[in-house]
């Protein structure tokens, strides 16, 4: 099992990925999945909403 600060080290894959327009919907929804559960926070599949969260995250939070 992951420790909460290894799977902090998914989130600037997974907003990769949250920007890559060949994904499909499956995939994509996958990803939001994983950032809700990584982070705790639920914005859905807004991506300006996750990149905010992750600009003012605490400091020990993965950035892009």
């Amino acid at each position: 099992m992951l420790t909460r600060q290894q799977r902090g080290l998914a989130i600037p894959g997974l907003f990769r990925m949250m920007d890559d327009q060949a994904l499909d919907s499956t995939t994509r929804t996958w990803v939001f999945q994983a950032l809700r559960e990584i982070s705790g926070e639920d914005f859905g599949d807004n991506r300006a909403a996750w990149k905010n969260w992750t600009a003012s995250a605490q400091p020990n939070t993965p950035r892009l």
